[in-house]
């Protein structure tokens, strides 16, 4: 009982105090199980990142999925600068949101009746996908679409339905991720950057270079050289700008 006391106040205390890259490495020296949860997520990762792609001879595919309307600025300056692209096709996936009660049952989901997401994209985008058909209770198939790239809004597989997880689509396209918060803490940093859905993202665009040289680092002692993470502007700040849009994360995207 004292032994696990004592391991318990370690971890709370790497957790609360420790930076992410240096938490990494401790945690892999200390915990057997997270060796093996490492072992596996990079088997998984390399495995992903060499499906073969068909897509030949057309556009650059993005999609951008949009789930809660508060969070679509987090992407609206890197979309606009897709959207002016002539060499880029880019779409708006629209996700109703999930309804959290006292109640709540992640085996059971429950999505608002409401896609408030689909009804303020289409304010500016006529085009934009509505996810969910409450009519026939079916999601859209995003893998039909054959896109490129999906932009995930936020690090939370567990409130996406499984069909727009990151574990499924990067065995189809490659899962990029842009945080919708700037995070100044490091207790944030383990929480948005969690091993489980990193090992699923390809492409990383970071909140600050501090963060970007963190995961890096973290990543390189994982051994995770699938995963890009870069630091080209946060684009909540374009909001904030004289620019019409930003668009450094598309750069990359072309690489």
């Amino acid at each position: 009982m004292l032994f696990k006391a004592i391991k318990d106040a370690v971890k709370k205390y790497l957790w609360f105090h420790v930076p992410y890259d240096k938490y990494i490495r401790i945690m892999y020296l200390l915990s057997p199980g997270f060796k093996k949860e490492i072992e596996k997520a990079r088997i998984e990762s390399r495995v992903s990142r060499f499906v073969v792609s068909a897509k030949t001879n057309r556009k650059i595919r993005i999609v951008f999925l949009c789930q809660s309307p508060q969070v679509w600025n987090s992407f609206k300056s890197i979309w606009t600068a897709a959207k002016n692209d002539p060499e880029i096709e880019s779409y708006i996936l629209a996700l109703p949101e999930k309804v959290m009660h006292e109640n709540y049952d992640v085996n059971h989901e429950e999505y608002e009746p409401v896609n408030k997401s689909f009804n303020m994209c289409r304010e500016f985008e006529k085009d934009t996908i509505n996810a969910y058909d409450y009519s026939s209770g079916k999601w859209f198939d995003l893998k039909g679409l054959e896109p490129d790239y999906v932009f995930l809004p936020r690090p939370y597989d567990i409130h996406l339905p499984p069909c727009y997880r990151s574990t499924e689509i990067k065995n189809y396209a490659k899962v990029c991720f842009v945080n919708y918060g700037h995070d100044t803490s490091i207790w944030s940093e383990k929480i948005t950057y969690n091993l489980g859905f990193v090992a699923n993202i390809s492409l990383i665009f970071a909140e600050s270079q501090y963060i970007a040289d963190i995961l890096n680092k973290a990543l390189a002692f994982l051994r995770f050289p699938y995963l890009r993470v870069v630091f080209l502007g946060f684009p909540r700040f374009d909001l904030y700008s004289n620019s019409t849009y930003g668009g450094g994360g598309i750069a990359l995207v072309k690489l």
